[in-house]
């Protein structure tokens, strides 16, 4: 072929692709139109990607926890006070140096004094009437970036070098709460895979929901798809409506989902009224809401880009016994 040919030879071809996807997606939106079964189809797919939806708010929920406990859980060092100030600040800057540590502030004994009086007055004007002189060392308040983080932080700060830092009888604080928190952090992890099983199995549910409904249509148009085989037709000018089809009531589906979703979500504080603004849960759910909100603008668009593809994948399963005998007629 010259290069003249080609010239003229490329331009043909697009326009032929063009006329392809003008036809099928014109195929496919009429062919929905028309067909008094899709509301029915509608309502299943829109049913299951409700689930789809909740699981992924119950993904969500599990970061939300996980960062809420991590946001709470301050471990508080408490310092010898034989440990002079360069002692402290070698251990303080090497604490805030760890990868895994997000905020490392130093905190006073006074200033521990006058949190606990916020904290419980009651126990601070029972040492105040007995005389009793500030029983609160000094301390450096630790946040992790990650509950994970923890085993290797309560390694760090067992190391010989800071034996004459770290109060002993803090170290043994921590090892309660390294317990409490590795439970905790194991129910946050089996939440979050059993969510993910869940999720999977959905995705596949749509799958094979496809699978059905595209075969049933299929075999409603067997002769017209046998017609347009015997002229030659490619394998996308078969499978393109139906994909146009499919994606059409996948998109409407999630769009109801979601819609049902965000009614359930409104509806939950009356159901459930500790998580109710001012209840016992609402920290969680305006750390679940931050959550989304930073989402919310890349999961959108990511699951409407995956729509297309589950629908590509169902059609093409569905019409393998048509799309079959072309591929055959190649091979010879």
């Amino acid at each position: 072929m010259t290069k003249g040919e080609s010239l003229t030879y490329t331009p043909h071809m697009q326009s032929q692709t063009a006329l392809l996807w003008t036809r099928g997606i014109r195929r496919g939106v009429v062919s929905l139109r028309r067909d008094p079964a899709w509301g029915t189809m509608l309502a299943v797919l829109a049913g299951i990607l409700f689930l789809t939806q909740l699981f992924l708010l119950l993904a969500v929920s599990g970061q939300g926890v996980e960062q809420l406990l991590r946001s709470r859980t301050e471990l508080r060092l408490g310092l010898r006070p034989g440990a002079n100030d360069q002692q402290i600040h070698a251990f303080f800057s090497a604490v805030h140096a760890l990868p895994s540590v997000e905020r490392a502030r130093y905190v006073t004994s006074e200033q521990a004094y006058e949190n606990e009086r916020k904290r419980d007055p009651d126990l601070v004007a029972f040492l105040e009437q007995m005389k009793i002189p500030n029983p609160f060392p000094d301390t450096i308040a630790v946040t992790l970036r990650s509950l994970s983080d923890y085993a290797s932080f309560s390694a760090f700060i067992r190391q010989a070098q800071w034996s004459g830092v770290v109060d002993p009888t803090f170290l043994t604080t921590m090892t309660d709460q390294e317990s409490q928190i590795l439970s905790l952090i194991a129910v946050t992890r089996s939440v979050e895979a059993l969510v993910g099983i869940f999720l999977g199995v959905t995705v596949v549910i749509v799958v094979f929901v496809l699978i059905a409904l595209v075969r049933e249509r299929s075999l409603r148009r067997r002769e017209e798809i046998i017609l347009e085989r015997l002229s030659g037709a490619q394998d996308l000018s078969l499978m393109l409506p139906f994909v146009i089809e499919s994606t059409l009531l996948l998109v409407l589906g999630l769009l109801l989902g979601t819609a049902l979703l965000i009614i359930f979500v409104l509806l939950l504080p009356l159901l459930v009224p500790a998580l109710a603004p001012g209840g016992p849960f609402s920290p969680l759910r305006d750390t679940i809401t931050s959550l989304l909100s930073q989402l919310a603008p890349f999961g959108i668009p990511l699951e409407l880009l995956i729509l297309p593809i589950l629908a590509f994948i169902g059609v093409r399963i569905a019409l393998h016994r048509h799309l079959l005998p072309r591929i055959v007629m190649h091979g010879h």
